[in-house]
């Protein structure tokens, strides 16, 4: 007899949104469902916008990771992983209970079609 297969959910997915707006606020009911399921992992997969600029991502996996950190949840129980890009930057929360596998990625847009934003040129000093 095989043993019942156990699944990670997909708890929510939302562009990024700023901390100070919606996102947070979103952020707490995972951390609710987590408070819940204290055997449970949060697991971020982060998609860098076609506009995206590089360091975005380190940047708001750091952020979502220290303000679930914050709030009481446990630094181990926390992953962030940089999913590649997508036309719009994207955050996907996931909820693992143990023995579930991790999510993969789904990026939908090619690193080849991705141009680097040019850095801003230095203005030209008079002689």
């Amino acid at each position: 007899m095989k043993g019942k297969v156990v699944e990670g959910r997909k708890f929510d997915e939302f562009p990024y949104l700023g901390p100070k707006k919606n996102e947070f606020l979103r952020l707490d009911e995972l951390i609710l469902t987590l408070k819940s399921e204290p055997t449970a992992k949060a697991y971020f997969i982060l998609y860098l916008g076609r506009k995206g600029l590089p360091g975005a991502i380190k940047a708001w996996s750091g952020q979502t990771a220290n303000y679930l950190i914050r709030k009481g949840i446990a630094k181990t129980r926390i992953t962030t992983v940089d999913g590649g890009y997508r036309d719009n930057g994207t955050l996907e929360a996931w909820v693992i209970p143990p023995g579930a596998a991790d999510p993969y990625p789904t990026p939908t847009v090619d690193l080849s079609e991705i141009v680097q934003p040019k850095p801003p040129a230095k203005p030209r000093r008079r002689p």
